[in-house]
């Protein structure tokens, strides 16, 4: 349908939830962006040296990009502006994933920060899973978050329901702490 001249050393590539905005970097930082509605490419002006993955927010306003320099950027998709850098990756960060309702976003790392997921309203970290990183990805209800690694091996995790806390909490005597 339509063809055009990729970043040289393409490194990552995302299509909006849209469909309307394809977006790839280059290993070097080089960044185009595509309109494929009107068929035409532009430069966002941005750089992101070394991307290991692109990710877009559900309602396509954020961009996300992980570096194997061991940080994580997240742009702002209308007008380019850098909303937040999450950095301390000690051995890189290979991937990002917003939740399907955009108020959480994990990045993976390796090691003991494997996953780590920030709130998109404040920017704070509210968990960090240990474990070996490469992919992740949410589950479409958002309940569960999966890492590929790159050995092949799948690892998810589950967040329990508010029924599963409150029956817990009952039992125990003892209600969990809340950010």
């Amino acid at each position: 349908m339509q063809s055009w001249k990729a970043p040289q050393n393409l490194s990552a590539a995302v299509i909006s939830p849209t469909e309307l905005v394809f977006m790839a970097t280059g290993y070097y930082g080089e960044t185009e962006l595509r309109n494929l509605a009107e068929g035409s490419s532009a430069k966002p002006g941005v750089e992101f040296r070394e991307c290991s993955y692109l990710s877009f927010s559900p309602d396509s306003r954020l961009v996300a990009a992980s570096s194997y320099l061991g940080f994580a950027r997240v742009w702002d998709a209308s007008t380019w502006q850098e909303v937040v850098t999450l950095d301390g990756f000690l051995n890189g960060a290979s991937a990002t994933a917003f939740s399907p309702d955009g108020t959480r976003l994990v990045v993976a790392g390796s090691g003991k920060d494997a996953l780590r997921i920030w709130d998109t309203r404040n920017w704070l970290e509210t968990l960090t899973l240990a474990g070996e990183g490469a992919d992740s990805s949410f589950s479409p209800d958002g309940n569960a978050l999966g890492l590929l690694t790159s050995s092949g091996r799948l690892q998810v995790w589950r967040a329990p329901s508010w029924r599963e806390i409150n029956a817990v909490e009952a039992e125990t005597g003892v209600q969990a702490k809340t950010r």
